[in-house]
């Protein structure tokens, strides 16, 4: 029973993820719903293009949070010293 468990630990923690991404990256939601209606109608590569445009924004909107919190970070170091 533990090696069930564990073995679907991944996949709960990546759908974590990508409800964080869903909320946090205005847009990427909209790619992936666009997306999987061409795909229903077996149109494969504006699919792909979609799918493509809302990897590019999430890796923005991952680079604004890194950026975020780098600069949150040494503004607690400056203020602590």
């Amino acid at each position: 029973m533990l090696l069930g468990f564990s073995s679907t630990t991944p996949a709960i923690a990546e759908s974590e993820d990508s409800q964080s991404a869903v909320t946090e990256c205005p847009g990427y939601a909209d790619h992936l719903r666009i997306a999987r209606a061409y795909l229903e109608r077996s149109d494969r590569r504006n699919a792909l293009f979609e799918l493509k445009q809302a990897r590019e924004l999430l890796r923005e909107c991952q680079a604004e949070e890194e950026s975020e919190n780098a600069l949150a970070s040494r503004a607690t170091w400056h203020h602590a010293s």
